[in-house]
């Protein structure tokens, strides 16, 4: 686990290019984040008990297999540690109800998916910005 001084963010998405993209931005954008990751919500909601340190983001894909983005923000809400965790989450699609349902189930941003390596380093810029990660 990372040293409790250390930036510290989760990422969960089911699709490996996305899931590689995103860290890679991530890591090459803020060396010293320690990044933890997941390929589905169910393995991020096993590991729950186990995450000591309270991670300063979450990134959650909206559109997954099993739990998908909105049940795993409402199933982490429950878990005390993650209670004031800025949670975020992605979609390839712009989709107002959704984002409507991440608001009232405390979710802090929603944002399409950007499509070439210039946006994804936009969107970590922003992210960065927005949620003092640094």
């Amino acid at each position: 686990m990372a040293n409790p001084y250390d930036l510290y963010i989760i990422v969960v998405d089911d699709d490996e290019d996305d899931l590689n993209m995103l860290t890679n931005v991530l890591s090459s954008t803020i060396p010293d984040c320690h990044l933890q990751t997941f390929t589905n919500g169910a393995s991020l909601l096993a590991s729950v008990g186990s995450i000591s340190q309270p991670p300063q983001l979450m990134i959650l894909d909206w559109q997954m297999p099993g739990l998908d983005g909105i049940e795993l923000l409402i199933e982490i809400r429950r878990a005390v540690q993650f209670i004031n965790v800025p949670i975020i989450l992605l979609s390839t699609i712009s989709e107002p109800d959704i984002q409507l349902k991440m608001a009232q189930y405390g979710g802090n941003g929603y944002f399409v998916k950007p499509a070439t390596l210039s946006d994804w380093r936009s969107l970590v810029d922003q992210l960065t910005i927005q949620y003092e990660l640094h």
